[in-house]
């Protein structure tokens, strides 16, 4: 994979093409930079810790390990998680209270439905980024957990008074009174690590979990382990031999790919959809020699 480099500003620009660039910062609350990497003429974007510490100079590392987090799979955990703040009743009436909003807490009940529905339909990535940014000050990455740093004053206002545009939030962002501003709530969930070579990928409980995008590697490697069993047995005539010569491959390449087409239809199923474990990449599989026929077992070793 070929990696570029990192967009190490976080210009107004910048802002508007990342979702939560500026926002999201590592354990050590130093902010996450974007940067891109390409593979197979497919371009990918991640955010990236900076793992330099501000206390060891300009030669040292922080202690914390850096992160490397795609884009989307960070990305929709972050709008799952302000959903979820959105649906949690009881918390917004809290805050209402706090607020002295109680009175007009039916309005903002009703106003936090309507926003969980407009943000979700929402195609303009700027004015997504507009409405998270004006209630979120921080987003923190620490290791088994993710904290999201809520202004709940500010989120009681807009759902007393909602906010149909981008630029209006902005414009409120820069000249917000000290009523939006009193405090800020940190809310922190647990979440589960999977080390992916030098990428992580993200399990959060209860959240994202059901909701993960599918690993399009691994829906290619079915598909092309049952194109291979289709043409060699079909009645062709067509053998090994001739999926090297056509495809390119050696007899090992065959012999990792092949054994993909007697998955269990459950394994199958959880890789179209997303369902797979996180950590079940095309290297894991295709290099368990001894993955066995028997559908239970499979599963068993999979954890499925």
């Amino acid at each position: 994979m070929k990696r570029l480099a990192p967009n190490r500003r976080a210009s107004g620009n910048a802002r508007e093409r990342h979702l939560i660039l500026g926002l999201l910062h590592d354990e050590t609350h130093r902010p996450f930079v974007v940067s891109y990497a390409q593979n197979h003429g497919r371009r990918y974007r991640y955010y990236v810790s900076n793992h330099r510490s501000a206390a060891s100079g300009a030669e040292g590392r922080s202690r914390a390990s850096p992160w490397r987090l795609p884009a989307d799979t960070i990305e929709p955990i972050v709008e799952d998680l302000f959903r979820a703040i959105l649906s949690d009743r009881t918390r917004l009436a809290t805050w209402a209270g706090q607020h002295d909003a109680l009175p007009h807490l039916a309005a903002v009940l009703e106003n936090a439905k309507a926003l969980t529905t407009r943000f979700t339909a929402l195609d303009d990535l700027a004015a997504k980024s507009a409405i998270l940014r004006h209630i979120i000050r921080r987003i923190i990455m620490g290791q088994g957990q993710i904290t999201i740093e809520i202004m709940p004053g500010r989120l009681v206002q807009m759902l007393m008074n909602p906010v149909e545009t981008a630029p209006q939030l902005q414009e409120e962002s820069k000249a917000a009174t000290s009523f939006a501003d009193v405090g800020i709530e940190p809310i922190t969930l647990p979440l589960t690590i999977k080390r992916r070579g030098v990428e992580s990928r993200i399990v959060l409980d209860g959240v994202h979990q059901q909701k993960a995008a599918p690993d399009q590697d691994l829906i290619a490697l079915i598909g092309k382990a049952h194109l291979y069993l289709q043409l060699l047995t079909d009645g062709s005539g067509t053998n090994i031999a001739d999926l090297c010569r056509i495809y390119g491959l050696s007899n090992s390449d065959i012999s990792r790919i092949l054994p993909m087409a007697f998955l269990s239809p459950k394994i199958t199923e959880a890789i179209l959809t997303g369902m797979q474990p996180a950590d079940l990449t095309v290297a894991k599989l295709t290099r368990m020699l001894e993955l066995p026929v028997e559908w239970q077992a499979q599963q068993e070793i999979l954890s499925m």
